[in-house]
C-alpha cells in the first residue's frame, strides 16, 4: 500500500518530539532539533512543515497558555497551527490529549491527528550504571509508569478517534542498556541535555515507525 500524500505537516509537543541535544539546533530558544521526528517525517513525504514542539510544554501550554523557557516566552503551540495542515502529529505529557485533539481538529478540520507515543527509555534489559543512576526498585517503579503512560495514550486514542503510533513498542529493543539505544543516558551531570530522551537514532525510528504506519494504514476515512 502506497502511502498517502500529505502536503502539510503540523507538529506539535514537547521534548520527546522537539529532541534537545540532537545537532544540528532549529531552534535554540525551544531546545528543539533540525533532526527530530517532525523534520525527518516532512522531509520523507516531501510535505511543508510547522513545528511547534518546544521542550517543557505541557498540555496547557500546547493549548492556551504561553511557555517561559528561559527569558523566551513561547505562545500557545495550538495559535501556531496552520488551517491547512492535513497531517498533524502530537507528542505531549498524556493528560488530557483528547482535548488537544478536539483542539487540533477545530483549528485545523481537514488533518489526520496522529498520538505518537513515547519511546521506551527503560526496558528489560536496562541495568543500574554509571548511565542509569537508579537502584533496581526506582527502576521498577520508572518502567511501570513509562507502561500507564503508553495505556493513557491509546486510551486517548481510542476516546478521540485519533491515529495512534506505537514508538513506545517499536523502540522497546532499543532502550537504554541494549547495544543499538534509541535514547540517552546520563553521561555526565554536565551533560544533561537530551538526557533520557531520543537520540538521534530514536528520532530516525520514530519517523521510520510513523511511515511505516502512514504505509499500512492508507488514507483516513
Amino acid at each position: 500500500m502506497s502511502t498517502p500524500m500529505y502536503r502539510h505537516v503540523a507538529s506539535l509537543g514537547s521534548s520527546f518530539a522537539a529532541g534537545p541535544g540532537i545537532q544540528p539546533v532549529d531552534d535554540r530558544r525551544a531546545r528543539r532539533s533540525a533532526r527530530n521526528y517532525p523534520h525527518l517525517l516532512a522531509e520523507r513525504l516531501g510535505a511543508r512543515l510547522t513545528d511547534l514542539t518546544v521542550s517543557g510544554a505541557t498540555t496547557e501550554t500546547i493549548l492556551a497558555s504561553p511557555q517561559r523557557l528561559f527569558t523566551h516566552v513561547f505562545p500557545p503551540q495550538l495559535q501556531g497551527l496552520p488551517a491547512d495542515a492535513d497531517l498533524v502529529t502530537i507528542t505531549a505529557a498524556a493528560q488530557n490529549l483528547t482535548r488537544i485533539v478536539s483542539a487540533v481538529r477545530s483549528k485545523a478540520p481537514g488533518a489526520r491527528v496522529l498520538l505518537v507515543d513515547y519511546v521506551t527509555v527503560l526496558g528489560p534489559a536496562t541495568r543500574p550504571g554509571p548511565e542509569v543512576p537508579f537502584d533496581g526498585a526506582i527502576l521498577d517503579a520508572l518502567r511501570r509508569l513509562g507502561e500507564k503512560v503508553t495505556k493513557l495514550f491509546a486510551a486517548a486514542a481510542a476516546l478521540s478517534a485519533a491515529d495512534l503510533v506505537l514508538a513506545s513498542a517499536r523502540s522497546q529493543q532499543h532502550a537504554l542498556g541494549t547495544p543499538q539505544p534509541w535514547v540517552t543516558g546520563l553521561p555526565s551531570l554536565r551533560a544533561l541535555d537530551g538526557a533520557f530522551h531520543p537520540n538521534a537514532e530514536g528520532m530516525r525510528g520514530v519517523a521510520d515507525t510513523i511511515m511505516d504506519y502512514l504505509d499500512n494504514s492508507g488514507p483516513k476515512s
